[in-house]
């Protein structure tokens, strides 16, 4: 396997409620960074009203490539919530929470990719398989 790759769900909320994005996320082995190492080869909110329809999602998201590294601690991506969602009053109405769910939106995405829980909701993976994510 060259690397891993993973489409997943990012769910983000406001005071209004919530709304989902679909993205894919991935790891590009360690030979592709010539940094391989030397042994081994190659709770929902309910709608207050005044933010209804202030959060959307963003057509066609960003992938988000993650280079092997040798660490074993998450890496984060330059992105975060702001890159896959379109928020019209970020002030009056911020987003509060986000959420990593499985590709159909319905259940935790709990295997070695996370989104934190805090603003501005970066995105970060596991990035220390030689030849790509092992489940």
């Amino acid at each position: 396997m060259d690397g891993w790759k993973q489409q997943v769900c990012v769910v983000c909320a406001n005071a209004a409620g919530k709304v989902q994005n679909q993205i894919v996320i991935s790891q590009k082995p360690c030979s592709d960074t010539k940094n391989c190492p030397a042994d081994k080869g190659t709770g929902e909110e309910k709608g207050t009203g005044e933010c209804i329809g202030f959060l959307d999602h963003v057509e066609n998201p960003t992938k988000i490539d993650f280079p092997y590294t040798i660490v074993n601690k998450p890496q984060y991506a330059k992105m975060n919530a702001t890159d896959f969602f379109v928020n019209k009053d970020s002030k009056k109405c911020p987003i509060t929470k986000c959420k990593m769910m499985d590709n159909d939106c319905d259940e935790p995405f709990v295997d070695n990719i996370g989104i934190e829980n805090f603003a501005p909701f970066r995105i970060n993976a596991k990035t220390d398989y030689d030849n790509g994510w092992k489940k």
